[in-house]
């Protein structure tokens, strides 16, 4: 009854998905004709030596395009180019689809549809050896003995599990020659906890499972077993993970949980005074809400009072010490609490009540499931549903990447510019009215701001040509005022037209434990604020679209709140865009364990290649 829900995975459209099968079928097809009167043609021309040759070339170009295409998807470059040369008489080039991959907790797959086709990008020789670039890896068979040349990006970063899956489709024939990585986009994105006692299990059907397998080996994974290849020379391999040995988190690589299930999440206390909330409550002190509603569930170790003539919470309380309910609230889910719990005047709650400490309601308190005053091992006890909520504060990864800049690469931003893709040394953001564009189109926008963000007067910032995923990030040592000095109708939001779009994802602020975060005068946020043991502030009418993650969290005064539900599926693991790296921290550099795993989160990235 209290299970938090697993996260969930968004998919592609099944037209979509149809139409990139029936375009590899029509590819493949000209391929083949055309390999026929290539192979007719050359006959015997080519000697071993050259054969041996060419092939150390193409292998040379696929560690390239493997190099190319991992920088693709960490940036989400719209362009990348990578050059393949082939003598059409020693051999040929075309993308191939023979295997699949599958990731599954408890033997249930991740994946909405189920395996993923593993599409790869081939070059056969005359003599029948091959070299792919496939799921991420570069591999060399021939015949029986499969060689990794360059292994798949699977990395362990602070108990999650990071899988990137590389999938190819084409625009027109691939076969050597010059080519061009003209999208990296997302087709499914799946983020969820590893609970104690599951397994977590890749499965790879593959033409190269020799080399799968000796990779799984390789990096510790426990319970490698392989099934025999069939006519058509794709084994199956399927590995569960004993994480030991598994490569580190790339370098630049910021220790953040990438996932953001609720709406607000504070290391510390939360209150709200006459507001609209719409998402999940996680705190670590005291939840104090007066005259509001809560469209979620709230949960936190400290207590909950909620002081109200007319608000409801439409999930569960779940907290570790007592709840405390004044007026007409009505509660949806259930109660728990470790401590007391009392109800004054005509309160409804439509759940059970479990009570570890003593309790006392009205008379006209209605209470629809059961009064549980001595759970005696029979409920779960609320320290175990609460969690932890101590993130990583970012306050040694800012100052290295404000300290990375030279000082002549900090410039103020006043209004009227528009930035475009790469890494931006700012010493303030100061917009008394004025705009700033931060175009994404071309690939991420990162600003590293050394000073204050602080907007008054209608100003704001926007995110543009989002649609093909790409984010802009700001990492700020100063605070972010909005509204503050007068004015409002600020904006910090991903934009179309000019007009707020309903989407975070693509806005990202992180700060330092220091930070003030403060939204007044009618102001609005659509992003995601990351920012462990700041300050956020809400007043007057502003609106925030997203998840905040800081150290207290106060709204008043008609603020309105709503989670975006697609951060659900979590977002991409950030980085420092100066490709700088914290110090190993000594108490975690052992290795761990499967139960030790806490997080799963496996992206699948569809990659065009148009030949040019």
């Amino acid at each position: 009854m209290y299970h938090r829900p697993r996260a969930g995975v968004t998919t592609v459209t099944p037209s979509r998905a149809q139409t990139a099968v029936l375009g590899l079928v029509v590819l493949l097809g000209v391929v083949a004709v055309a390999s026929v009167g290539i192979l007719l043609v050359a006959g015997e021309s080519s000697s071993g030596l050259e054969r041996q040759a060419e092939a150390e070339r193409v292998e040379s170009a696929f560690l390239e395009m493997s190099k190319e295409i991992e920088t693709a998807t960490a940036s989400r470059d719209v362009t990348r180019s990578v050059t393949v040369d082939v003598e059409p008489s020693n051999g040929e080039i075309r993308l191939v689809e023979r295997g699949e991959i599958d990731v599954s907790i408890d033997d249930e797959s991740i994946f909405e549809t189920g395996p993923v086709a593993l599409r790869a990008v081939e070059y056969t020789s005359n003599d029948g050896s091959t070299i792919a670039y496939e799921g991420g890896g570069v591999w060399r068979s021939s015949g029986e003995a499969v060689q990794v040349r360059s292994e798949p990006n699977l990395y362990l970063s602070d108990g999650t599990l990071t899988l990137p899956i590389q999938t190819f489709t084409a625009n027109g024939e691939f076969r050597g020659g010059s080519a061009s990585v003209t999208s990296t986009e997302i087709t499914s994105r799946y983020s969820g906890l590893v609970e104690d006692g599951e397994e977590v299990t890749v499965t790879v059907s593959s033409q190269y499972y020799r080399g799968w397998e000796r990779y799984f080996e390789s990096i510790g994974a426990g319970n490698v077993s392989v099934s025999a290849s069939g006519p058509d020379g794709v084994g199956t391999v399927s590995a569960t993970y004993d994480v030991d040995g598994l490569p580190e988190e790339p370098s630049g690589g910021l220790p953040i949980d990438p996932s953001f299930e609720e709406a607000v999440s504070v290391d510390g206390p939360f209150s709200m005074k006459g507001t609209q909330f719409v998402g999940d409550v996680s705190a670590t002190d005291d939840v104090v809400l007066e005259s509001n509603s809560v469209d979620g569930t709230i949960v936190t170790a400290g207590d909950v009072h909620v002081t109200s003539q007319t608000g409801e919470v439409t999930g569960s309380i779940i907290a570790e010490g007592s709840v405390t309910m004044e007026g007409h609230t009505r509660v949806h889910g259930d109660i728990v609490a470790g401590g007391n719990t009392y109800g004054s005047d005509s309160g409804h709650i439509h759940g059970d009540v479990v009570v570890y400490g003593t309790h006392g309601f009205s008379p006209n308190y209605q209470i629809d499931g059961d009064l549980v005053t001595d759970p005696d091992g029979t409920h779960p006890h609320p320290e175990s549903l609460t969690g932890d909520n101590e993130r990583v504060l970012l306050d040694d990864d800012i100052e290295r990447m404000v300290a990375s800049g030279d000082e002549s690469e900090f410039r103020t931003l006043t209004g009227g510019e528009t930035l475009t893709a790469g890494t931006h040394y700012i010493d303030s953001i100061d917009l008394g009215g004025g705009q700033v564009e931060l175009d994404v189109g071309d690939g991420d926008v990162h600003l590293i701001v050394r000073d204050d963000i602080e907007v008054n007067q209608w100003g704001g910032i926007h995110v543009t040509n989002h649609e093909g995923g790409n984010v802009a990030q700001l990492f700020t040592a100063g605070d972010l005022l909005a509204g503050v000095g007068g004015g409002g109708g600020f904006e910090f939001c991903p934009a179309t037209n000019g007009n707020c779009d309903e989407t975070a994802t693509p806005l990202q602020l992180y700060g330092t434990s220091e930070m003030t975060v403060s939204f007044n005068q009618h102001s609005r946020l659509h992003g995601i604020v990351y920012a462990p043991g700041a300050a956020f502030e809400g007043d007057n009418y502003g609106h925030i679209f997203g998840s905040v993650t800081v150290g207290s969290f106060v709204g008043d005064n008609n603020m309105n709140y709503e989670y975006d539900g697609e951060l659900e599926h979590g977002i991409d693991q950030p980085t420092d865009p100066t490709g700088g790296e914290p110090e190993p921290d000594p108490e975690e550099t052992e290795s761990a364990g499967l139960d030790e795993v806490r997080y799963l989160h496996a992206t699948t990235y569809e990659i065009t290649l148009v030949a040019t």
